[in-house]
């Protein structure tokens, strides 16, 4: 890339500790580069073409690779019930979106952006009993389908539950969320 910075960031800094070199003939020939100045209008375009493919592709590789590390994870939530009671009582905390962030980022150790997004399905799922391309259809048809749309499900009651990660480039995963009782 080509950027304009103010001459004394670069002399002093950028340059010595080589981040960056000067936009000349050479360095643009060097590099094997062509000079943004003199590409045409047509070049430009195929150029940021280029990049937006790269980078979506990119996307896509770090959602297959989370949509890996998640298949075989669940994501374990402890709360305090009543007695034998599967619900949570009014007077303690319900599990969230928020709640799930957080969880993922202390169990799991994944730190999800503020534009990714975490859906919900309020229904109890018994994954044992449910395909891979089931959940695919659950995530498209029960959740919403407004990626900016915050979550507004609240979980109350023990159990297994699905969750969706909307990831940059709209391409999302499922994670598998169990609320159990603390013990």
């Amino acid at each position: 890339d080509v950027l304009e910075v103010k001459a004394g960031y670069a002399r002093n800094y950028l340059i010595p500790q080589k981040f960056a070199l000067y936009a000349t003939r050479q360095n643009f020939k060097r590099l094997d580069m062509k000079d943004p100045d003199l590409e045409t209008p047509e070049e430009k375009r195929e150029r940021l073409r280029k990049e937006a493919s790269d980078e979506s592709d990119q996307e896509l590789r770090a959602a297959d690779l989370l949509r890996k590390y998640f298949s075989n994870k669940t994501l374990f939530i402890y709360r305090d019930t009543e007695d034998d009671s599967d619900l949570v009582p009014l007077n303690r905390k319900p599990v969230n979106h928020k709640v799930i962030r957080k969880k993922l980022s202390k169990q799991l150790r994944i730190d999800l952006d503020d534009h990714e997004m975490v859906h919900i399905k309020p229904d109890t799922i018994m994954f044992d009993e449910v395909k891979e391309d089931e959940i695919e259809a659950m995530m498209k048809n029960n959740l919403t389908q407004n990626k900016e749309e915050v979550c507004s499900t609240e979980i109350r009651k023990l159990g297994d539950y699905l969750a969706r990660i909307w990831l940059a480039g709209d391409h999302y995963i499922p994670l598998r969320v169990s609320v159990v009782r603390r013990p």
